[in-house]
């Protein structure tokens, strides 16, 4: 958690932080009048068109590298579309967006949705934006690009189940074997198949530097997914730390989302070049596990509060069962780790999951188009 957001919650915080958005919200507004009024002239000029639904806002570098991959991906396999970035942020704005869009959008525009950990209760509003989106363009052809789905509340469960059953045209992809069970028993209207994350189509296709390895890094969370205490992560790296040196870290940035966004593949590389000077990476982060991959470095997975993490150890460790591993406890790292470090060959691994999934996605997806014929 930033520093501005522990400031809120604290007693001087909280009314200039409410300060701070009274004033921000209106100039938000007005930025947001002014990209929908670039969007409605883009869709009046163009005859195709994908709008592409909840991009990332944030400094996270995971959440970036899946936006930067479906650019890519969407750019090798709809080049004749004009595709225009839509922020959860925009669409939910009231309803500026749905009022000035809905009626200048005909039927034979595309809607994608960001892929991640966006169908869920757990906060912010990437579900809600997305039963908004499919609420009010019933007649559209939309892809759910591979989403982690998790619901504590049985009424917010419900409620998603119930809009996005509505949908006669919305291909949903899981992207894990646990969210796949849980998408189908949701949506028992709609057609439910498992893909990886996107991200996970670079590993054995990205180019990046090649170094002496030293050290270990333990990527770790800092947010409500978090299974284990400050004090645990501080025994983590006492325990790591008696193996080799150890690093700390985290895969978000300080940077602002707008200066990494205009010069996205460099900072990816930058990422994977910095993870692959590593021996090994001890992470509870999604994409921390795929980084690793990506840059060739042994990985070990450790638990957080929800099936997220541990689902794609799951799924990785079984293409690559040599590289990834898994600590259920603290007591279990230690033996891991050394064990890793002393049989470490770091070759190159393969694109399995370009080749087995992303290369013949597009051909999945014109197949089920045409079962809606």
């Amino acid at each position: 958690m930033g520093r501005l957001s522990q400031f809120a919650k604290t007693g001087i915080g909280k009314p200039i932080h409410a300060l701070y958005m009274a004033v921000k919200k209106p100039i938000v507004h007005i930025s947001h009048i002014k990209e929908i009024n670039k969007i409605r002239k883009v869709i009046k000029e163009t005859d195709k068109i994908i709008m592409y639904c909840g991009v990332c806002e944030s400094s996270n570098m995971g959440d970036l590298a899946q936006t930067y991959c479906t650019h890519k991906w969407l750019s090798e396999n709809y080049s004749d579309y004009f595709v225009i970035d839509c922020k959860s942020s925009l669409i939910m704005d009231d309803n500026i967006f749905i009022d000035s869009i809905k009626p200048i959008v005909n039927k034979e525009v595309l809607f994608f949705f960001q892929s991640g950990y966006n169908t869920h209760d757990l906060g912010g509003w990437e579900d809600l934006m997305h039963q908004k989106i499919i609420s009010n363009f019933p007649d559209n052809i939309m892809i759910m690009l591979p989403q982690t789905v998790y619901f504590k509340s049985i009424e917010r469960k419900n409620q998603c189940s119930k809009v996005y059953n509505s949908h006669s045209k919305l291909l949903f992809f899981a992207r894990d074997y646990q969210s796949e069970i849980i998408a189908k028993e949701m949506f028992p209207s709609l057609r439910v198949e498992y893909l990886p994350d996107i991200v996970s189509s670079l590993i054995g296709r990205f180019n990046f530097s090649q170094s002496e390895r030293n050290k270990i890094l333990l990527c770790r969370r800092h947010d409500v997914e978090q299974y284990y205490s400050e004090n645990d992560y501080k025994e983590m790296e006492s325990i790591l730390s008696k193996i080799d040196i150890t690093e700390v870290e985290d895969t978000i940035l300080t940077d602002r989302n707008k200066k990494i966004n205009a010069n996205i593949e460099n900072y990816i590389r930058q990422l994977v070049d910095h993870f692959a000077t590593y021996k090994l990476v001890v992470t509870d982060k999604f994409h921390g596990l795929i980084f690793s991959l990506i840059s060739n470095t042994p990985v070990i997975v450790i638990k957080t509060k929800d099936h997220k993490v541990t689902a794609g150890y799951e799924l990785f460790h079984r293409h690559f069962p040599e590289n990834v591993f898994y600590a259920d406890d603290m007591k279990e790292i230690a033996t891991i780790a050394s064990g890793i470090l002393n049989n470490s060959k770091y070759n190159r691994l393969d694109s399995y999951y370009y080749e087995r999934y992303y290369k013949n996605l597009k051909q999945v997806i014109d197949d089920w188009i045409d079962t809606l014929k």
